[in-house]
């Protein structure tokens, strides 16, 4: 009968210590964010804030401001989008040419096939800038740098965006491509 207890124990303790582990961050610093709603999880650093839209269809993580100065809050988001007809390649060429109308000043920069989660995806990084007219009049003109990954899952493709001030783009392009190693579809 003790041997049994001590056995059972001794696997209940096996179990819970393997399943401590799960649900954590593989790389020091960062938090693991899972969405059952979205069907996915990524890690995102642990300095950085998460906002998740009330749909609980978009995640945003937001980087620390940078200090008076900061004019715009850098930040990366995961979305998704149903493909009701077509294929991938048809949701893509439909999506680059619809970015000149939602994104001022559209420059785009590059367009490249890359594997994410071992699944197709195009990635584009290009720039947009709009300039405003604050209160009093005074122009503004904003600049922002983005990148945005399109991941195929067959009827859904998955958007990670990382949007910055050129300033700061290089800076936490490191962040981002550690989060794009780290996502994961899961539904």
């Amino acid at each position: 009968m003790k041997k049994k207890t001590v056995s059972l124990l001794a696997l209940i303790l096996t179990a819970a210590l393997t399943l401590s582990g799960c649900g954590k961050a593989v790389n020091p610093g960062f938090y693991l964010f899972r969405s059952s709603p979205i069907g996915m999880q990524i890690e995102y650093p642990d300095i950085w804030a998460k906002q998740v839209e009330n749909s609980e269809k978009v995640v945003a993580f937001l980087t620390p401001t940078e200090g008076y100065g900061d004019v715009y809050r850098d930040n990366v988001t995961v979305s998704f989008r149903e493909i009701d007809d077509g294929t991938f390649d048809e949701f893509i060429t439909g999506y680059r040419e619809s970015l000149p109308s939602v994104f001022v000043g559209y420059t785009e920069e590059d367009v490249t096939d890359v594997l994410v989660d071992n699944r197709q995806t195009t990635r584009i990084t290009f720039q947009s800038t709009n300039t405003e007219k604050d209160e009093n009049g005074k122009e503004t003109t904003l600049t922002l740098k983005l990148t945005q990954y399109l991941v195929n899952d067959g009827d859904r493709v998955y958007i990670l965006s990382f949007i910055a001030a050129p300033g700061s783009y290089d800076y936490f392009l490191p962040f981002f491509n550690t989060m794009v190693e780290t996502f994961k579809i899961k539904r």
